[in-house]
This record gives C-alpha cells, sequence and structure tokens, in this order.
C-alpha cells in the first residue's frame, strides 16, 4: 500500500477516476492510503471503493476522514464503504463539517455495521446543506436476519 500511496503522492496517477480496493487492509496501511489520497494529486478520482477497509475509531479513520474533502478529492462523486461501524461514520461526518465535503452524488454504506446512530448523523448531515448532491445514500447489511 505504501507504494500505490507514493505514486499518488508524486502525482504518477492524475487521471486515475476508479479507485476500488477489494481486500481487507491493516491499520497502518489505510494511514498510507489515507496519505496518498490527502496530497491533493488524485483530482480526477470520482469513484473511491473500499469495500473491506475497516472504518471505526482509530487513528487510520481519522487521517482517511481528512482526506476525504473537496480541496484533496474536488470530483469524487461516489464513496462505497463496507466496513463502517457508527464511530467511523460520527469521525467521517465530523471531519466535513470541519472541511467542505466532496460533492458526492451517492454514498454506498451497504454492508456495514452502521445502527440507528449512524443514520441519524447522516441525516443531520443531509440537514446542513454541506452534501448538496447527494441523492443516493444506502445503508445497511446483506447479513439476513
Amino acid at each position: 500500500m505504501a507504494t500505490i500511496a507514493v505514486s499518488f503522492s508524486l502525482g504518477q496517477l492524475t487521471a486515475l477516476e476508479e479507485l476500488s480496493l477489494g481486500g481487507a487492509l491493516f491499520p497502518e496501511s489505510v494511514s498510507a492510503l489515507s496519505v496518498g489520497l490527502g496530497s491533493g494529486k488524485l483530482r480526477s478520482l470520482r469513484s473511491l471503493e473500499l469495500q473491506r477497509v475497516l472504518l471505526h475509531d482509530d487513528e487510520g479513520t481519522t487521517a482517511l476522514c481528512q482526506a476525504l474533502s473537496a480541496e484533496k478529492l474536488p470530483e469524487l462523486r461516489c464513496l462505497k464503504l463496507g466496513r463502517v461501524n457508527d464511530a467511523g461514520l460520527k469521525k467521517m461526518v465530523k471531519a466535513w463539517g470541519e472541511a467542505t465535503p466532496p460533492p458526492l452524488e451517492e454514498l454506498n454504506l451497504w454492508g456495514s455495521s452502521v445502527g440507528d446512530e449512524g443514520v441519524l448523523v447522516l441525516i443531520a448531515l443531509a440537514g446542513t446543506g454541506r452534501v448538496p448532491m447527494l441523492w443516493d445514500v444506502r445503508v445497511g447489511s446483506s447479513v439476513s436476519r
């Protein structure tokens, strides 16, 4: 992951429009990915999918949330996060209160463990007007009960 992050930071992938990481990442790898995403060199990135990256209440999540801003990723329209819990979602929304969020149209948290508390945080975010282009939000789990 560090090699990819360095490539991002050096501007070697500036035309990248879609990034999908399907494997699980250790917290250190999430931090390295965050450095690359936060470098401001991925200005063309439109879709980011992190299906197996655990986002909860840790430093890697904090770093990733800070990288997910309009300043760093001005074209990001689709964000898919598959392993987010309420604490991770709160961190992301808090970061979007401090910095302008990317111009998301789709936020897909399907398969995550976001509960009622997280849904209320998303509703509050929508009420702030900070994500005016967001029209598709998916929250839920693929586990049947």
